[in-house]
């Protein structure tokens, strides 16, 4: 009997390692930054066709979430909230607007002026994504900016 009992014990005790185990991979995987990949420019210093599904207006952009494409617009205003997050707006009011650029305060450091780009054309270029109704592009480097 007491073959059985110990026998009983070391399985119990590998699954309860496995277990904890898989939960400590999980855990720890979901903590990982995610690493994003940015089209580098071509000689002639815009985006390669290859690389981006196209250049839509900002208007356009809710009819292309999830494509990897760049969007172009006037910015009409540049926001940074209380939290850090500096909001590129196409519209004057970012409420009902179709999109807008998004530079969380994470990457802020890799910005060195967001204002600059406020009354300017430009053209971020990104994977677009839904959010709150409208389209955006989330900012990690000034290389997805262009004018």
């Amino acid at each position: 009997m007491d073959k059985k009992f110990n026998k009983q014990n070391l399985i119990g005790i590998i699954v309860l390692v496995l277990v904890v185990a898989v939960a400590a991979y999980y855990l720890g995987a979901s903590k990982k930054e995610p690493q994003v990949a940015y089209p580098s420019k071509g000689a002639n210093g815009t985006y390669g066709s290859s690389q981006s599904a196209g250049v839509f207006d900002y208007a356009q952009a809710p009819s292309h979430i999830g494509e990897y494409a760049s969007v172009r617009g006037k910015v009409l205003r540049v926001y940074r909230s209380k939290k850090g997050t500096t909001f590129l707006d196409y519209c004057s009011s970012y409420k009902g607007c179709p999109f807008s650029a998004v530079i969380f305060s994470s990457a802020s450091g890799n910005f060195s002026d967001p204002s600059q780009y406020e009354g300017k054309e430009i053209t971020v270029t990104g994977k677009i994504s839904s959010y709150q109704g409208g389209a955006e592009i989330i900012l990690d480097s000034p290389d997805q900016i262009s004018q």
